[in-house]
């Protein structure tokens, strides 16, 4: 027998199974029954409700759709029709129906009619079908215009035809909007639509025309709602990856409105952000490459919401290319952000330039201080605050000076030296935990805060405290945060992204002791090595940190007022200026073994 017979004997038989089965199974009622007991059906089942319940409801809507008598009628029933055939995946006949649809309402402000119109021509500017796209605009254009504006609608009107790049049809409907009754703004905001039509089509003599009539709408005009307006559809093709029309975009408005630069800029810093979102370096090269062209540069004193944009972005871009190990995109970063102010250099510098040193071999001299960490296997300690313990007598201070911080951001250069409140700290580990050991002068050690209880306690800051911090993969993805109070309370923080979230991690292991004296007090701290790294293996390792004081009298912490739990001083080993700023950490190296 001939291998195509067998098939078509097969084909039958398989049929015929289904068939009985499904009918048998429905006319014993058993779906209903057992479905009570366990929700049991049959196996073909659920193929025959999807598949021939819709052919069933598409050959009875097909019939309603035949005999419908009124335009409300017809509508309501092929807007079903319409999902059905979508359900069943017959795209070419739903297509032939919003095709019929347009065809015998074309002019009707019905909704769905609309979208029809829309949907189709849409579709025909994809297609490059420019007469079958202006036909469709065209009945879009009368219904958007009369007998009131919609604006909503002229603007996919308007969005369509450049796909379709029917200039005419373009030129055309903006100066009937311009012609109808609307509102100055709105006649701005096409104005300047107009122009970056005619500049991406290269008519040099209509841009001209067009932005001396610009310049005139302008002192009748609030151009702040219109820069908003754009500023987030650009920022929507940004999000969307389209970053050289966003670019070309933000360009021709900074020309237009030359005032607004210094807000027009941050469309670039959201730019910026998008792109290391995006993993695209090309765009985020470009957007810094704008950037550093800039004449306004933000100030962490005077406007700290937009320093703190530029600052996101700079560390945005420093993390992506980290991630991509690309060191040349990093040291551009590091060259423009340092570039465009001295807070910008100091913020991020000195960050690009100890990575390329660390990732290169460590040639020449380490750009920023660096402590190493020496290895005492078998010495753990019982912490009491006292540092008589032998492992003590031969480890060296971290090197270096310790700095005036502040609380809430900024950089608040120069960044001042600490003379009075310094600290001594020293740090080794063991085959299980970190220790650090930390001196810290007081004058005035009978009013430090101490109203914490000891023990893990996720309020440890509110006291006079020693705080350490460390990004172990120095990628500034997160960094750690271990507090031990001059009270024995302690807690450990974890912070994803820089500062944006914040939790506090499990384990055990994690104690802190300290011991108060006349003109000092010693923190001692015991940090497991899991907490750094999940395998606690940190042999060799290089990471970024900083030790500070958050110093806290209990005088200056009265409750209800903006003193309360405000830190009056911070000193710090890397010389941060104010919040905690991980690219401004210094190094430290744990001995290898």
């Amino acid at each position: 027998m001939a291998p195509k017979t067998l098939w078509v004997i097969f084909l039958i038989a398989f049929a015929a199974l289904v068939g009985t089965d499904y009918l048998a199974w429905k006319a014993s009622n058993l779906s209903l029954h057992l479905g009570q007991v366990g929700g049991l059906a049959s196996p073909v089942d659920d193929y025959f409700n999807s598949h021939y319940d819709n052919m069933f409801k598409k050959e009875r809507l097909e019939k309603q759709l035949a005999t419908a008598t009124n335009e409300e009628e017809y509508l309501a029933v092929t807007k079903d029709l319409a999902k059905v055939l979508g359900d069943l995946g017959y795209t070419v006949a739903q297509s032939s129906l919003l095709v019929e649809i347009v065809e015998k309402y074309p002019n009707s402000r019905d909704t769905r009619v609309i979208e029809a119109n829309k949907v189709l021509a849409e579709s025909y500017a994809s297609a490059g079908r420019v007469a079958d796209t202006l036909q469709k605009l065209e009945c879009l254009r009368e219904i958007a215009l009369k007998p009131n504006l919609n604006n909503t609608l002229i603007n996919d009107v308007l969005r369509i035809a450049e796909k379709a790049k029917a200039e005419d049809f373009y030129v055309q409907t903006s100066e009937l909007l311009l012609k109808s009754n609307i509102k100055p703004d709105q006649q701005l905001s096409i104005m300047v639509n107009l122009m970056k039509f005619y500049e991406k089509n290269g008519k040099k003599d209509k841009v001209a025309s067009t932005e001396k009539s610009i310049q005139e709408l302008r002192k009748k005009v609030d151009v702040s709602k219109i820069l908003e307006k754009e500023a987030k559809s650009i920022i929507a093709s940004f999000a969307a990856g389209n970053f050289d029309a966003g670019f070309a975009s933000t360009a021709s408005l900074i020309k237009q409105f030359p005032d607004q630069r210094e807000q027009l800029q941050l469309i670039y810093v959201a730019a910026v952000i998008q792109a290391a979102r995006a993993k695209n370096a090309v765009a985020l090269t470009k957007g810094w490459g704008f950037l550093a062209k800039t004449e306004y540069v933000p100030s962490s004193t005077k406007d700290k919401a937009t320093f703190d944009a530029f600052s996101k972005a700079a560390m945005d871009s420093a993390r992506y290319f980290l991630e991509i190990n690309d060191l040349e995109g990093l040291a551009r970063i590091g060259e423009m952000t340092s570039n465009l102010s001295d807070e910008f250099a100091y913020l991020i510098g000195n960050f690009v330039k100890g990575e390329i040193w660390a990732r290169t071999g460590r040639k020449g001299s380490c750009p920023k201080l660096l402590y190493k960490i020496v290895y005492r296997p078998g010495q753990d300690l019982e912490l009491d605050g006292n540092f008589d313990e032998s492992v003590y007598k031969d480890l060296q201070p971290f090197p270096g000076d310790f700095w005036r911080s502040f609380c809430g951001g900024g950089v608040n250069l120069p960044i001042v030296k600490e003379e009075q409140f310094t600290l001594t700290a020293y740090a080794f580990y063991t085959e299980k935990y970190l220790y650090l050991c930390v001196n810290a002068f007081e004058t005035n050690m009978s009013l430090i805060r101490l109203a914490q209880r000891s023990g893990d306690n996720r309020e440890a800051w509110k006291d006079d405290c020693i705080e350490f911090f460390l990004d172990p993969h120095r990628d500034l993805k997160y960094l750690h945060q271990w507090i031990g109070s001059a009270g024995s309370s302690y807690a450990h923080y974890q912070h994803t992204g820089g500062d944006e979230s914040l939790t506090r991690p499990e384990g055990e292991g994690l104690k802190s002791a300290a011991r108060r004296f006349s003109d000092h007090y010693q923190v001692e701290i015991r940090i497991p090595l899991t907490q750094l790294v999940d395998s606690g293996d940190v042999s060799g390792m290089l990471v970024n940190a900083d030790i500070r004081r958050q110093r806290h009298l209990s005088t200056s912490m009265k409750a209800g007022t903006e003193f309360e739990n405000a830190a009056i001083l911070i000193v710090c080993w890397s010389p941060t200026g104010g919040g905690f700023h991980p690219a401004r950490y210094n190094f430290m190296e744990f001995e290898k073994h």
